[in-house]
């Protein structure tokens, strides 16, 4: 499925149930909700947009606990704490989260084009790993966004 067919049917598969999506990036920085913004009709299911890049805004506006970001920035716990808070921050059905690093140089150990993508739902909270070939900085950005709309709309889909 092509980027705007994901985005696309992201959007229908929300609209049916009437829920709301938020986000809370990283990694990506920003580009998921640009992503989802540029669907005709998105203010219908698209609430918030949240880019925590720093620990500090990670804790001060997200209000992630030391605890939650014990494993480092870039932790299957960090994307799930993200999503969570930002799920619960703006009161939507689901939220999407990214942590990861897109480059150029490695991150806590961890190399550029991978991350840890976060998905809260009024069910709990899940996360997937994503690691991708390094195609630079911006085209790293751009292929976890992808693949992090691509994962939620597979869960949802799934989730059925």
């Amino acid at each position: 499925m092509s980027r705007s067919e994901v985005v696309h049917t992201l959007a229908q598969w929300l609209v049916a149930r009437h829920a709301t999506i938020a986000t809370a990036e990283s990694c990506t920085g920003g580009n998921i909700v640009a992503t989802l913004s540029s669907e005709p009709g998105a203010s219908e299911w698209l609430h918030t947009g949240v880019v925590s890049y720093q620990r500090t805004s990670k804790e001060q506006v997200l209000g992630l606990t030391r605890d939650e970001l014990s494993d480092g920035l870039v932790s299957e716990k960090t994307a799930r704490a993200m999503a969570a808070h930002v799920r619960r921050l703006a009161g939507t059905t689901y939220a999407l989260s990214s942590t990861g690093v897109c480059g150029p140089s490695e991150s806590e150990g961890i190399a550029p084009a991978a991350a840890w993508i976060g998905i809260a739902t009024p069910t709990g909270t899940t996360a997937k790993w994503v690691e991708l070939p390094d195609s630079g900085r911006r085209q790293n950005q751009l292929n976890i966004t992808y693949q992090a709309l691509d994962i939620l709309l597979t869960y949802l889909q799934e989730s059925e």
